[in-house]
């Protein structure tokens, strides 16, 4: 479960997310909806450990204090941030592409042997819609999509 409490954050004077409050059970999804500057890339780069939030900000998942930990640490806990634009590597196959989420430990199920990610990379594709698209590089607007979240998946529980 993923509880922020009083979240708050500033860019020097401009004050970004002021007393955020939000809980978010294990299957649950929300949508964060504002306008230009409302905050809402603020709060998920708080939340993935890329900006430090004000003092007194409550940010934890199934119980782990976010805001103690790097932002790697907070992918291995099982958050990832994955930001629009459909960051993939073009010259790669979609499954290439995939791998690259195979990175962290969790996701590669503990194990460091090149053949475990292998095996990881198929239901990774699966559960981002591109089963059907790992032989092939990303093409269109659609596959490159389904390539960028599927290589942030891993990191999902």
């Amino acid at each position: 479960m993923l509880e922020i409490a009083d979240l708050s954050f500033s860019y020097g004077k401009h004050l970004a997310l002021s007393e955020v409050a939000l809980r978010l059970d294990k299957g649950e999804v929300a949508v964060v909806l504002g306008a230009n500057g409302a905050g809402k890339t603020t709060l998920l780069k708080a939340i993935a450990g890329l900006v430090a939030p004000a003092k007194g900000s409550k940010l934890t998942l199934a119980g782990q204090d976010l805001t103690k930990l790097k932002p790697h640490e907070i992918v291995e806990a099982g958050i990832a941030l994955v930001p629009e634009g459909r960051g993939i590597f073009a010259e790669l196959t979609v499954r290439e592409n995939l791998l690259l989420g195979a990175y962290a430990a969790r996701a590669r199920g503990g194990e460091q042997k090149a053949g475990a990610r292998r095996i990881s990379a198929p239901r990774r594709a699966s559960r981002s819609g591109c089963r059907h698209y790992v032989g092939r590089r990303a093409a269109d607007g659609g596959d490159r999509s389904r390539a960028h979240v599927g290589a942030g998946a891993p990191a999902a529980r």
